[in-house]
């Protein structure tokens, strides 16, 4: 079952009141660009840096607290989240208020049926919650706590970038956010996982039909050290990952993430804009892996591509519009769309714009 049931956030970024928005095992997110998509992803981003104690370094990234404050510290005092969980059960609340230095402390922390949060939590502390004892949570505690969902983005794939980079053998517990140790986590699951490793293979070969197979070895002179190698059909010579196409390497790594085992899986993945670079086909069998992957483990996907969405049902579909110079998402329904789902695809209907979800001039709420 997906690990978030439900969620309601106030006061972050584009979002005044998201109240109990449901979740399910598939979510896609459609909507226009600055419709607040990313800002959607970020709340997980947000949530795990508190999981993490690393509040203190986020704030700081994005530049203080008035940035990730609706409309600023001026205009919002303070933002909250309420999270619901499928498994184990139970619900998280979050107050965050400002400091005058541009800093962001948790005032306000309440729980329900979670065991599995440590007593000791401090909410004077920036870093926010205390990070739960090992062995609290029996024999697989990361994917029981705040931080066990993951935030994934493969768009940086160009020379130089975390894809194409040299990884350590002992690197594999589980794939990087940015991939960086791809080389050795498939190797281990060349050697510990052998059928999700040819069901990888097999998706990869679909869209890269020159691809045979991977051909990943330590280093002669260091043994700890890997790099990612593959070999071409027509020929034996290894080639170099960099000789892989950006968009062909972008969907080995989403096909790794995809098609790893579900129990190396963290409990909720999370995509921003996958399709980039892909070639139709390809997204076709990145939906499919979504598909499959979200029987085990929930899967949120933010998305532009109107081909995407047409391989998942109304139901999978939250679409995002600007409501009031805020973020206001609703969940399609089959039987709103039945009559024009005879004739169109879901796509099509997106852009017809009969989902919402296009560029517009900002929709203003009906008054009550």
């Amino acid at each position: 079952m997906p690990a978030v049931s439900e969620l309601s956030v106030a006061g972050f970024r584009s979002f005044a009141h998201l109240d109990r928005l449901r979740l399910t095992a598939r979510n896609i997110l459609i909507g226009a660009n600055g419709s607040g998509k990313s800002n959607f992803v970020e709340i997980f981003e947000f949530a795990e840096a508190i999981g993490k104690e690393r509040l203190e370094q986020y704030v700081g990234r994005v530049g203080g607290a008035d940035p990730l404050l609706h409309y600023g510290a001026g205009t919002t005092k303070r933002m909250s989240f309420h999270i619901s969980f499928a498994e184990p059960g139970g619900t998280l609340e979050l107050e965050l208020e400002p400091t005058d230095d541009q800093r962001l402390f948790v005032t306000t922390e309440a729980m329900s049926d979670l065991p599995w949060f440590r007593p000791d939590w401090d909410g004077s502390q920036t870093s926010g919650i205390v990070a739960p004892r090992a062995g609290d949570m029996g024999e697989d505690p990361q994917h029981q706590y705040l931080n066990s969902w993951r935030t994934y983005d493969f768009r940086a794939v160009g020379q130089g970038s975390a894809l194409r980079k040299n990884s350590d053998l002992y690197d594999c517990e589980t794939l990087q956010a940015d991939g960086s140790n791809l080389a050795s986590f498939l190797y281990f699951l060349g050697e510990k996982h052998r059928k999700s490793y040819e069901r990888i293979r097999g998706s990869i070969r679909m869209v890269a039909p020159f691809f045979e197979n991977f051909d990943i070895r330590p280093f002669a002179l260091d043994e700890r050290i890997l790099r990612l190698r593959w070999r071409h059909t027509a020929t034996g010579r290894p080639f170099d990952v960099s000789e892989f196409s950006d968009g062909t390497l972008r969907f080995v790594a989403l096909a790794v993430l995809l098609a790893q085992p579900a129990e190396l899986r963290p409990s909720t993945i999370i995509l921003d804009e996958p399709e980039l670079g892909l070639h139709p086909f390809a997204i076709n069998v990145l939906a499919s892996l979504i598909q499959s992957a979200s029987v085990e483990t929930q899967v949120i996907v933010s998305t532009q591509s109107a081909q995407l969405i047409d391989s998942f049902e109304p139901e999978d579909v939250l679409v995002a519009d600007r409501v009031d110079g805020a973020t206001r998402l609703t969940r399609l329904k089959s039987s709103e769309l039945a009559e024009w789902l005879e004739d169109y695809a879901l796509g099509e209907l997106w852009q017809k714009n009969e989902l919402g979800g296009r560029p517009a001039p900002e929709r203003r709420k009906t008054p009550a």
